[in-house]
């Protein structure tokens, strides 16, 4: 159960209910209502992630999945983890980033340095 109700949808703006409604349901987006005035710039956002970056689906999957492990978030690694299935990332290689096994040899050697990366962007930020 959330500690924040999920926003009113009478009290979202028109124009970002039809924004969201066009969108898969998803609660999580339905918590950015809260803030309609950064809601379609944080989503936009986060679309072109998906779609506008160079960096390969499964490189990408790795990184969230190596961030949502880092960071004890469940919810994104339960999330994404089929999306990295269907982008290539092994049921191994899934098991041992939840497990936080950088070393396991589910991971490729690519793997380990995008892992690596991540959590040295994520733990050391300066």
């Amino acid at each position: 159960m959330p500690r924040i109700p999920l926003p009113d949808p009478a009290g979202i703006p028109a124009e970002l209910r039809g924004y969201l409604a066009q969108l898969p349901p998803d609660a999580a987006l339905d918590m950015i209502a809260h803030a309609p005035g950064t809601a379609a710039q944080f989503i936009g956002l986060g679309q072109r992630m998906f779609t506008s970056l160079a960096l390969p689906a499964r490189s990408r999957e790795i990184a969230i999945l190596t961030t949502a492990a880092t960071t004890d978030c469940d919810f994104v690694f339960a999330q994404h983890a089929p999306i990295a299935g269907a982008a290539g990332v092994s049921e191994a290689a899934r098991t041992a980033i939840a497990g936080a096994d950088w070393e396991s040899p589910a991971l490729t050697a690519d793997d380990r340095t995008l892992i690596a990366v991540t959590r040295e962007v994520i733990t050391r930020p300066r």
